[in-house]
Order: structure tokens, then C-alpha cells, then sequence
């Protein structure tokens, strides 16, 4: 009897101990659940748009352009109408768009109607001025390597919503968070087939496994998904959870991102939004749930389709489709876009620039955490031109055997804001690994000799001032220096302008010398090049540079001497779309406006008359820049601007090989056709205070109207000329005319 009760008391503490362990168990996970799911906030990562594409009467924009961006978008070319789809029939296209909203305001979906005339378009029916969508170039994917767009319950489509649970979970809205007789069904299928097809496990099951635990197929983590499952149906209602699902669903896997959520899978995997799917198209997304890697469509068509054709037969099953909804959905081709449907990727080197702006006003968490949309100037288009016209340039430069293994990069800045609109990293355009315009330091050759001459301009010498353009020595660190022009002879003496305008690097080297190096170079630093006073060498291009560099610099000469840092964002918002965080252009004074006026004019000339002549020709119209070629043509350069934009362009090879190419006919080509993209915006260079023109004899000196040789010049007006007289003598002007054969 005794050895009964001391039984009974010990099954009873060991009752009332399991019990207790139980208790603290349970309230441990409880508060695991309600931790989390109590003020739960998903992952986000910010996503970083490109431009929107503005639609106008006059707009430069050809018809495949256009097609070109509807594609890039995820626009379906369809007869019918509806948001996403378009419809072209030569130069006409019907355009339904999507709507966006921008920090300005949101831009409704339309039905636009165009017509195209010479790569222009002719007429705009159904707004005034629309834009499209910016599309998706990048997201700032958090250490979880989670990539999500949050679908709220009012965007989700009632098919994909029923069409999940009649396909995972018949009974969700049935149980407490387990199914016994769903799991008692399972068993019974997979004993029948001789291994496991089909399993027991609710959504609210898998949900839980996704949030809080491992994948480890132990008894401990399966007991503590069923008791989590349970409270957190104790604890949360079915929509709730359902939409946690919805967002949660790992559906795909692009390199080191995991695509999560249903509304992400749609733009991955169908380069669309989730309301224009078909039912087709949701059943193959539902598909993914069993097994993303293995029902993957782009690797495994015919598993997918085969994978989605059962899910339609369960909807038909369930009432989900019709008969004729079901016939159509099975025959339909597997529709998944070529290519995931970003343009994450093919910018690596411009979202870098993005994301250092980014991280100087954010936090890296709520980059990655909180959904931002971060709109960038990037235009896909003229990206997408500037790549094609590189290959082609540096194919037939290959062909015509002046190199080999060529290398481009270019950069374009929109002149005044200073937003990026375009950089090119490699020749393929796709910019991956080595980014050589932003990575690449290369010498530069003449391009820096405007800063010579602009320092020369600032001590009070004109564009008629005459310079020598004779031998010279200097004795260096390194020994003596002697430089020799590229044609190898000189012509003594000659005026500025054209000692720029035709390059010679004597005439630059001496008046530099003239100037004093060491002031010459301050004002190259003034101008954010931080050369070495001590070597002259630079004045030739002695000097490594990037071409995002040389962009900046160019851009300095085309924004008269103010500096306007390279624009990334033009705005970021929320995901509310409130909240609109503006990134202003905020110019500073680097340069003598005064003196950056007479260095532009005679930029122009050297694209008029001088060493850019053969590419001023061909663009045919004004525009202002120049050349540059290292040492054993190395390097071929190209930089320029118009009133609109600034362009530099590099070419080469990244072993350093020599090439056969000027900076004109090389580099200066690609520079040439990216030009011919932008309409003709002029040069519109503004006559700052304190400058202006006046009569100069050929030696630069003050002159009267009627003297035989003089010409106008402009001048600073506290640094005046000295006064000149006329002479009967052949004067410089006249041997000027005869350089330029006029």
C-alpha cells in the first residue's frame, strides 16, 4: 500500500513538473509569437527607379524607342484594352498606362493614343503631357537577403487569395491552426503512393516555419511549429494571417536575393503587377509554393507547366474557373518574362553612386527595412544608345585593325542640374565587375590644357594674345623635359585661341611656364583636379583621371565656373507616396566666370575650326569641347558640352596597350553619336558682368574698328588690353586665315 501511495505521489510531482515545463514552454513561445507579430513590420528593402519617360507633342522619341520602354516596363502588346497593354501599328501606338505616384502628385492610368513623325512624336491623344512608370533598376536588399513588395489585402486578386488555399490549405478557414484530418488525408495518400506526395501541414503551419523557424526536420522544431501555429490562430484573425502569408511565401531565387511575397514574384517572374496576371499566370506562382527551385520556369518549363496545370485543375475542382476559363488557362503558353522582370543588375556601377548618396542622409536599416522609393535620373534609353554605339564604334576600329581588346566608358551629365542621366561602364553596357567609368584613371591627354588657358584668361590675356609655340626645355626632378607637338614642327607664334583650338602642346607648355607652373596648378586644383605643381607634365595630360571625373570637370566649364555636384536622386518617398525627401541642385563658385566665358568661346572654336572640326561637321550644330590622346595613343579622350548636357567618352584597352586612334577618332566618335541623341539645344552661353568686347589688333592689343587686322574679342573689363596700332606688315590674322584655309 505504501509502495502505491510513494508511486502516486512521484507521478504526481512528475505530472505537476511536466506540467509546469509545459506552461513555461508555451509561454515562452507565446511571447516569441506576439513579440514579433504584435507590431509586425516586414522587410522592405527601398527600391531605386530610373527616369519616368515624359509623352508630348514634340517629344524626341522614336516609335521603337517607346516600344523598346513599354517592354522594359512588362507592357503585354494586346488588342485588348487594360492597364499594362499596348498596341502598335506602324508609327501609331495605343498606350494604356499604369499610373505612378510621384512627389508632384499621381499620375492616373490613361489610355493614350500616338503618332510619330521622323523620331518625334506628332500628336498626343488623351492627355497633354503624360508619363509612364519609372522603371525598376535596383533594390537595397537587407542582410537577410530578403527582396519583398508588400501586397496589402485590398490589391491582392480574389483568385490568387482562393486559389492558394484550395491548394495548400482547403480548410484554413476551418481549423485552429493544425488540421488533423488534413494531416490523417496525407498520410493515407503518401502510404498509397510508397513516398511522400502530399503534405499535412496548414498555412498558418508554414507561416510559422518561414518566420520563427529552421528548416531542421527534428521532433523538437516540428512540436514547436504546432504549438505556434496554434497561438497564433488563438491569437490573430484568418485575414491576418493569410495576408502574412501572402507576403511572406518564398517564391524564387535571383543570385543572392530571395524573392519573397506574391506582388515581388509577379514583377520576377512576369515582369508585371500582380492585378494583370491570368488566371493562367496566378496558378504558376501558386505552383512555386511546393518548391521554387524545383518548379523553377525558367529552368524547368515543362515541370512548371505541368506544375500549374494541376493547380487549374484543382481550381476548376473547387469552382474557382469555368470550364471555358479552364480551357483557355491550360492551353496558354507558361508566359514568364525572358529575363526577370528588373533592370537589377545592369547598372551596378550607377546604383553604387545611388547608394553612397543614399547612406549620407539614411541609415542602412531603413534602407533596407522600410519600402522607401528612391527615384533617380537614369535614362534606360540613352543608356541603352550609348552602349550600341560603342560596340559598333569599337568593332569597327577592331576591324579597320587600329586596336584591339577595346574598351569604352562614357558619362553623361545634364548641364546646370547635374544629374547622371547615363553612365557606361564597359562596352557591353552591362557594367559588371570593373567599372571603368567610375574605376579607371587613365592620363588624359589635352584635356586639361583648357585650364592653362583659362588661367590665362584670368590674368588678363585675350584670344588673340600671342603665344610661343616654339621648342622648350625644362629641367625636371626626373631630368629634362622636352615636349614636341603632335605633328612634330611649330609655327613660332600664335594667336590663343588657335593654339588651343589646334592643340599644340608647345604653345600650351610655354605659356604655361610664362603663367608660372605652380600658379597654373592652382587653378587646375580651384577647378577640383589635384595635380602636381612640381611636375609640368601635366599640363599635357601628364594626370590620371576617371571619366566620371572628366564629366565633372567639363561640367565646371559648362556651368560658368560654378560647380553642381553629380545629381543621383532627384526624390525620396515613402510607401504611403508621402514624405517626399528632395535632393536640390546646389551649385558653389569654383572658377572666374569671367574667364570661363573666353574659355567657352574658344571651346567652341576648337570644335568649329580646330581639332574637333571633323566631329562639329558631321553633328552639325554648336556645340564646344575637346580631344585628348596620351602618350603612344594609349588613350583616346572626348569631352564636351552643349546648353543641355556634358559628355566625356573614353576609349582604349585596359592592358594599356597602344591603339591607332586619336581622341577624335576614337573616343570622339561614340561622343558624336551620343550627341546626335539629344535635340539641338545650342550653347547658350551667358555674358557674365564684367566682361566685354572689344577691337584688338593681332597681337591682342587694343585696336580701333577700321584697323585692317583687327577682330573682336571678348575681355575682362579690368584687365584691358593695352593699346596697339595698326600695321601694313602681313599680319598674324592673316597667317591665322591661312592655318584654317580661309
Amino acid at each position: 500500500m505504501e509502495t502505491k501511495q510513494r508511486g502516486a505521489r512521484l507521478a504526481l510531482k512528475l505530472a505537476l513538473t511536466g506540467s509546469v515545463v509545459v506552461a513555461l514552454w508555451v509561454i515562452w513561445l507565446n511571447a516569441r509569437v506576439t513579440q514579433v507579430l504584435d507590431d509586425f513590420r516586414w522587410e522592405v528593402p527601398a527600391k531605386i527607379y530610373a527616369r519616368a519617360l515624359e509623352i508630348y507633342p514634340g517629344a524626341r522619341l522614336s516609335p521603337d524607342q517607346l516600344e523598346g520602354e513599354l517592354r522594359r516596363l512588362g507592357y503585354q502588346k494586346s488588342s485588348t484594352s487594360g492597364p499594362g497593354r499596348y498596341l502598335r501599328a506602324g508609327n501609331r501606338v495605343q498606350v494604356f498606362t499604369r499610373g505612378f505616384v510621384f512627389p508632384d502628385g499621381a499620375e492616373p492610368a490613361r489610355r493614350l493614343n500616338l503618332t510619330f513623325a521622323a523620331s518625334t512624336i506628332a500628336t498626343l491623344e488623351g492627355a497633354a503631357i503624360a508619363r509612364l512608370e519609372p522603371p525598376l533598376i535596383g533594390t537595397l536588399v537587407p542582410g537577410s537577403g530578403e527582396d519583398r513588395t508588400l501586397l496589402r489585402a485590398a490589391d491582392t486578386p480574389a483568385l490568387l487569395s482562393q486559389g492558394l488555399l484550395a491548394v495548400e490549405d482547403r480548410r484554413f478557414q476551418q481549423h485552429l491552426g493544425l488540421d488533423v484530418r488534413g494531416l490523417a488525408r496525407a498520410m493515407v495518400t503518401n502510404v498509397k503512393a510508397g513516398r511522400v506526395v502530399q503534405g499535412g501541414s496548414t498555412l498558418t503551419q508554414q507561416l510559422v516555419k518561414n518566420l520563427f523557424l529552421t528548416r531542421d526536420k527534428t521532433l523538437t522544431r516540428k512540436l514547436n511549429e504546432a504549438a505556434m501555429a496554434l497561438l497564433v490562430e488563438w491569437h490573430y484573425d484568418k485575414a491576418f494571417i493569410l495576408q502574412a502569408y501572402l507576403n511572406q511565401a518564398y517564391l524564387g531565387q535571383s543570385g543572392d536575393r530571395a524573392i519573397h511575397g506574391f506582388s515581388r514574384a509577379s514583377a520576377y517572374w512576369f515582369a508585371r503587377p500582380l492585378a494583370e496576371l491570368a488566371p493562367a499566370d496566378l496558378a504558376v506562382l501558386v505552383g512555386l509554393v511546393k518548391g521554387p527551385s524545383a518548379f523553377n520556369p525558367r529552368r524547368h518549363p515543362t515541370r512548371a507547366l505541368n506544375r500549374r496545370n494541376a493547380v487549374l485543375d484543382v481550381w476548376l475542382r473547387e469552382g474557382l474557373l469555368s470550364d471555358a476559363e479552364h480551357a483557355r488557362a491550360r492551353t496558354a503558353p507558361l508566359g514568364v518574362s525572358e529575363r526577370p522582370g528588373t533592370q537589377q543588375g545592369r547598372f551596378p556601377g550607377y546604383l553604387r553612386l545611388v547608394k553612397q548618396a543614399l547612406l549620407e542622409r539614411y541609415p542602412k536599416d531603413v534602407l533596407e527595412t522600410e519600402g522607401l522609393t528612391v527615384l533617380t535620373p537614369l535614362d534606360p534609353i540613352l543608356q541603352d544608345s550609348m552602349a550600341a554605339s560603342a560596340r559598333a564604334r569599337l568593332a569597327q576600329f577592331e576591324k579597320a585593325g587600329r586596336g584591339s581588346n577595346l574598351q569604352a566608358a562614357a558619362v553623361v551629365l545634364a548641364a546646370g542640374t547635374g544629374e547622371v542621366r547615363a553612365l557606361l561602364g564597359d562596352r557591353a553596357g552591362q557594367g559588371i565587375g570593373f567599372d571603368r567609368a567610375l574605376d579607371a584613371r587613365r592620363q588624359v591627354g589635352s584635356l586639361l590644357k583648357p585650364l592653362v588657358y583659362l588661367h590665362a584668361f584670368e590674368q588678363g590675356l585675350n584670344a588673340l594674345s600671342p603665344v610661343d609655340d616654339v621648342p622648350v626645355s625644362i629641367t625636371t626632378s626626373d631630368g629634362v623635359w622636352q615636349p614636341k607637338n603632335y605633328s612634330g614642327d611649330f609655327d613660332g607664334q600664335v594667336p590663343l585661341f588657335v593654339a588651343l583650338s589646334e592643340s599644340k602642346n608647345l604653345a600650351a607648355v610655354t605659356l604655361a611656364q610664362r603663367l608660372g607652373f605652380a600658379a597654373t596648378a592652382k587653378t587646375a586644383q580651384r577647378a577640383g583636379v589635384e595635380v602636381n605643381p612640381d611636375l609640368p607634365s601635366w599640363v599635357l595630360g601628364a594626370h590620371l583621371m576617371s571619366p566620371y571625373q572628366v564629366a565633372q570637370l567639363y561640367a565646371l566649364f559648362a556651368n560658368d565656373g560654378f560647380e553642381v555636384p553629380p545629381k543621383l536622386i532627384r526624390a525620396v518617398l515613402r510607401p504611403d507616396g508621402e514624405g517626399v525627401d528632395p535632393y536640390p541642385t546646389q551649385p558653389s563658385a569654383r572658377l572666374d566666370s569671367r574667364g570661363v566665358y573666353q574659355l567657352q568661346q574658344v571651346l567652341a572654336q576648337v570644335m568649329s575650326r580646330g581639332t574637333g572640326r571633323f566631329i562639329g561637321e558631321r553633328l552639325g550644330r554648336s556645340v564646344a569641347g575637346k580631344s585628348g590622346t596620351s602618350n603612344d595613343q594609349r588613350d583616346s579622350w572626348f569631352a564636351g558640352f552643349d546648353a543641355a548636357n556634358v559628355v566625356a567618352v573614353w576609349v582604349g584597352s585596359d592592358d594599356n596597350q597602344a591603339t591607332r586612334l586619336t581622341g577624335s577618332s576614337g573616343a570622339g566618335l561614340v561622343w558624336l553619336d551620343v550627341m546626335r541623341t539629344f535635340p539641338g539645344a545650342g550653347l547658350g552661353f551667358r555674358q557674365p558682368a564684367g566682361v566685354e568686347v572689344v577691337w584688338v589688333d593681332d597681337l591682342g592689343r587694343l585696336a580701333s574698328a577700321d584697323c585692317p587686322s583687327a577682330q573682336q574679342v571678348v575681355v575682362q573689363s579690368d584687365r584691358m588690353p593695352e593699346p596697339g596700332q595698326c600695321s601694313n606688315a602681313p599680319s598674324l590674322w592673316s597667317r591665322v586665315k591661312q592655318i584654317f584655309g580661309g
